[in-house]
Order: C-alpha cells, then sequence, then structure tokens
C-alpha cells in the first residue's frame, strides 16, 4: 500500500479533544443556567409544602420531615432512586426553563 504521508487518526485526537471539552463546557452552563435554579426552586417549594404557612419557622418539624423523606427513598430498590433523581432533574430543568408559549 502506498504511503499518503498521514498517520491514520493522526488528527482525531485534537478534534476528539475539542468535543470533548465542547460538551464539558456546555454541561457546566446547564448545570448552572438551569438545573441548579430549578433544584432551588423545587426545594423551596417542597419545605412550602412540608410546613405550610402556619408553621413555616419550625425547623424541627422540617429536619423531622427531611429525615422522613430521605429514609423512605434509601428504602426503595437503587432501580427506582435512580428513576427518582431522573425525574427530580428533568422536574428542575423544566421547572427553571423559559416559558417556551407564544404571547396572546
Amino acid at each position: 500500500m502506498p504511503s499518503d504521508g498521514c498517520a491514520h487518526g493522526a488528527g482525531v485526537a485534537p478534534v476528539g479533544g475539542f468535543f470533548q471539552e465542547l460538551a464539558k463546557t456546555l454541561a457546566e452552563r446547564w448545570l448552572s443556567l438551569l438545573a441548579l435554579p430549578g433544584a432551588f426552586f423545587i426545594a423551596a417549594m417542597w419545605i412550602a409544602l412540608t410546613l405550610g404557612q402556619s408553621q413555616s419557622w419550625n425547623y424541627a418539624l422540617l429536619t423531622r420531615r427531611a429525615d422522613e423523606a430521605v429514609t423512605a427513598i434509601a428504602d426503595q430498590p437503587a432501580g427506582t432512586q435512580v428513576l427518582l433523581a431522573v425525574a427530580l432533574l428533568v422536574t428542575a430543568v423544566g421547572a427553571a426553563s423559559p416559558s417556551r408559549r407564544s404571547p396572546g
């Protein structure tokens, strides 16, 4: 076979590295712009629904309910825990995403 002077795969590493860095940057931006604010919003909603208006400053009740929720989740099989985590992440992103409805 005649050699064309190029080693096979010689240019692949820089391009692969570029796409890896691009994916990393996009994941960081996605996390900071959507997932974290949505997770904070969902946490605030859970606290509001758990405590209600009359017990809004009851830290003991909040910690007790949080312990109960964590225990209930920990008692579930691993597959259920993964599905719950994915559902929570999707909900967090949906809560933080801007509305795509057209005005009017």
